[in-house]
């Protein structure tokens, strides 16, 4: 039965079972979460491929960031009147991503998480309705994009967010969030070599997970699969 999904028990198209090369079967361009894997019963793992259907279900989903990183540190800064805006920008607190994007975070934070870490979230999930008001007010595409083409955050595969140590206490990192500057680059020249030594930690995690680092924002990574998402003006989860 290698050719039945073992969640939904109907075919998973796998490229072997139908003779065609493996190289070409839709597995080789889409992640499929360890997560989903530990949810199939033991005595079926390993025998037969979860089929695509089931994997981008499973990683459409939305969820709370603190059910996959306990210890992350939440600093909305949207859900406060510390921002750019100086205003509460959101109605309620949006502190959830797709769960593909979750299930590379979770691996980022463990990994930063041994080497002396936390993850400190300074902005997640955004609805577009907010995309348009920021637009308004930064109409640069470098740092706010464009709301009729909606931005990575508007699809809930991007994170904003820095470093605390283990007790929780903020790192100093290159700049502030939101600062709209080149100094704010993810390459920008450093003068502090500490500071320098755990952006570049923090890249190396994020990247090594999945993650896309974007050259105008250092705080700002986006889920390599972001294709897969749409824009979502407002969620439930």
């Amino acid at each position: 039965m290698k050719h039945i999904c073992p969640v939904c028990g109907k075919s998973n198209g796998c490229a072997i079972e139908i003779g065609i090369d493996p190289q070409l079967c839709w597995c080789m361009s889409i992640k499929v979460p360890k997560s989903l894997l530990e949810t199939i019963p033991s005595e079926q793992r390993g025998k037969s491929c979860v089929c695509k259907a089931c994997v981008l279900v499973y990683k459409q989903k939305f969820e709370a960031i603190h059910t996959w990183v306990e210890d992350a540190v939440l600093d909305l800064r949207y859900m406060t009147k510390n921002n750019f805006v100086g205003d509460v920008m959101y109605p309620k607190a949006f502190d959830c991503l797709r769960v593909g994007t979750l299930d590379k975070l979770k691996q980022a934070a463990d990994a930063l998480r041994s080497m002396g870490y936390r993850i400190v979230v300074w902005d997640a999930y955004r609805p577009r309705f907010v995309q348009e008001r920021f637009w308004d007010l930064i109409q640069d595409d470098r740092f706010v994009a464009p709301p009729w083409i909606g931005s990575s955050h508007n699809r809930g595969c991007a994170i904003d967010l820095t470093l605390a140590d283990l007790e929780g206490n903020l790192l100093n990192m290159p700049t502030d969030f939101d600062c709209f500057s080149e100094s704010a680059g993810a390459y920008a020249s450093i003068e502090d070599e500490e500071i320098e030594k755990r952006l570049r930690t923090l890249q190396a995690c994020m990247t090594s997970a999945g993650f896309l680092v974007y050259r105008h924002e250092w705080w700002h990574f986006v889920d390599s699969e972001e294709d897969l998402y749409r824009v979502e003006n407002d969620i439930k989860w």
